[in-house]
């Protein structure tokens, strides 16, 4: 076995399995981890896997997991010279039960190194995809005073404490979504921005939520429901074809998504019109001549419609996806503005993909006042599910006042998008870093 001291004399780059070609019949030096499968012994890294020629004396090269390799590259295999041990001398073996949940998975699932150089993939390529597009990346801090006041997110809370006698102890927020923060660019002057980056949402775990996720953000001055559908089409299918060029096999990507209005596909799925009543108890009672339900008291417009979503709605719109649902109820609107033309509609879509909600936009809401009442409905209803609040955002709100330009926007989970893309049925399996 080759010695430390031989390897610092040594003086070679370590190289990775990937680079081997560069090398063909010159000695190199590789690390990476030995394992053996169908009696041969290979190499590998996230990079890829090369098979070794051994030298005979190897009795103990196969009790240890990662190793500094010294040898030469032939072509197709890497005949071994000597090699230097990098595991402690107290791990001999490495058992698949014994590796904890996160990137250490990598030493015997090769998918789940494929997965994750995928998500940087869908990174990089969405950054190029709207740098295309004339956008401008922006950044957008995730510790923040004013979260917004969405009274089915649960937010992630702190307090920030000066050093002693500098300053007064604030309350702050991991945020939910750039949204606030971005639009006050826009009244600043910006045109067209996007954002890449970690948002959080506190009692989010499932199959395909986690409590932190990889969101794409973007909006742009001018522009409708139509352009945010085309530019999300035109994102899926460049990140379709990245899948598709890396060996997986997503769910069919047609050309062009169906575009349906939310109230129709509802329609179709319960035999309720959407608009008939916006209140709680009179649409509950109209579901539940339809078989629907039962609903719970008390229950809000907004609780009373993804329930009848997940009953009935959900299994239509995944036969029609890849699709957009667009033109929301009005109690849906959220930070959209209302149809000039039909008030009782909301200007929001959501776009679905492989059954699943991929993305959610908005022509976005410019009226302060209008703003403000929506703010302070929603944190009245924060309060009658016992929850404290955060403080409306006054920031946000002033800038309002000061003009905000007519926008859409839209945000996407790109770890939703890889999940979709690979075919593993946890969020889980796409960040491998994220707790819990």
């Amino acid at each position: 076995m080759a010695t430390e001291t031989q390897t610092d004399n040594a003086a070679r780059k370590v190289l990775r399995v990937r680079d081997l070609h560069q090398t063909s019949g010159h000695p190199c030096q590789i690390v990476g981890r030995l394992h053996q499968k169908e009696q041969s012994w290979y190499l590998r890294d996230w990079s890829g896997e090369v098979p070794l020629n051994l030298p005979k004396d190897t009795a103990d090269i196969r009790n240890h997991g990662m190793g500094r390799v010294f040898g030469s590259w032939d072509g197709q295999r890497l005949t071994v010279d000597s090699w230097v041990s990098l595991c402690p001398e107290t791990r001999q073996t490495i058992a698949e039960p014994e590796l904890p949940p996160g990137p250490e998975r990598a030493l015997t699932d090769t998918d789940f190194i494929r997965r994750i150089q995928l998500r940087t993939e869908y990174i990089r390529s969405t950054r190029q995809y709207f740098d295309e597009l004339g956008f401008l990346e922006v950044d957008t801090p995730c510790l923040v005073a004013e979260p917004g006041c969405d009274p089915h997110i649960q937010l992630f809370k702190t307090t920030y404490q000066p050093l002693a006698g500098t300053g007064q102890s604030t309350e702050l927020y991991l945020h939910t979504s750039p949204e606030l923060a971005m639009k006050r660019l826009l009244v600043s002057g910006a045109k067209a921005i996007y954002r890449v980056g970690s948002v959080f949402r506190n009692g989010e775990a499932d199959a395909t939520h986690r409590p932190e996720f990889l969101m794409l953000e973007w909006y742009r001055v001018g522009d409708t429901l139509d352009d945010l559908m085309n530019v999300t089409e035109g994102l899926f299918h460049r990140l379709y074809e990245h899948a598709l060029s890396q060996g997986f096999n997503p769910p069919p990507l047609p050309s062009a998504f169906q575009r349906l209005p939310l109230r129709d596909v509802f329609f179709e799925a319960t035999g309720v019109d959407l608009l008939e009543t916006f209140d709680p108890a009179g649409f509950a009672t109209l579901l539940t001549k339809q078989g629907l339900g039962p609903y719970p008291e008390k229950s809000d417009y907004s609780q009373i419609f993804h329930q009848a979503w997940v009953e009935s709605v959900e299994e239509l719109v995944t036969k029609y996806s890849p699709c957009f649902l667009f033109d929301y109820p009005a109690p849906l609107a959220l930070l959209s503005r209302l149809h000039p033309k039909e008030p009782r509609l909301a200007r929001r879509v959501e776009a679905f993909y492989g059954g699943l909600e991929m993305a959610n936009g908005f022509e976005e809401l410019t009226d302060p006042v209008e703003q403000r009442h929506r703010f302070e409905q929603d944190r009245h209803k924060a309060v009658q599910a016992g929850h404290t609040p955060p403080p409306l955002p006054e920031g946000f709100l002033r800038a309002l006042e000061l003009g905000c330009p007519p926008t859409a926007g839209i945000a996407i989970g790109l770890d939703r998008m890889v999940q979709l893309t690979t075919g593993v049925s946890a969020l889980a399996d796409v960040n491998p870093l994220v707790i819990p």
